[in-house]
């Protein structure tokens, strides 16, 4: 039985526990539901002291199908934003080290990264913060950030 038929007819919303990848400790939680009825959930772990992001790809059941690392560094990625794009890839922004604005596209099937990570901003004075994604109707994405300057 899926999630949203547990409570068909009723004003309770049925709670879905998603596990984070073991042995992380994982905060920052970003969604977006995909083409197939599933979802993927980008978060930040920790890991010995150092931040590195991390997207599940799971079934409307909350069933994991994998896990795909995100970020090249593992340094002290923060702050996820998750969005699928009309093509169906995933599309992922973060704060990389307080200062730099960091996007990377991920194909949902077989979960490898498309290509380089995309730096929109960098080595900027002040924090850049908080980026948000979203996927545009003609396959792009448009990212916005908290510039603390």
């Amino acid at each position: 039985m899926s999630p949203a038929d547990r409570n068909a007819g009723s004003d309770e919303a049925s709670a879905l526990t998603i596990a984070a990848e073991p042995g992380l400790n994982s905060r920052w939680p970003s969604l977006a539901m995909s083409a197939d009825g599933g979802f993927v959930v980008a978060y930040e772990g920790s890991v010995s002291g150092l931040s590195e992001l991390t997207l599940a790809f799971l079934n409307l059941d909350g069933t994991v199908r994998g896990y795909t690392r995100v970020d090249p560094d593992a340094f002290t990625d923060q702050g996820p934003s998750v969005t699928i794009l009309a093509n169906g890839y995933v599309s992922v922004s973060w704060t990389d080290n307080g200062v730099d604005i960091l996007t990377r596209l991920v194909d949902p099937v077989t979960r490898t990264a498309l290509g380089p990570t995309l730096t929109f901003l960098e080595n900027q004075s002040g924090n850049q913060t908080g980026s948000s994604t979203i996927g545009l109707s003609n396959g792009t994405f448009a990212t916005a950030w908290t510039d603390g300057n």
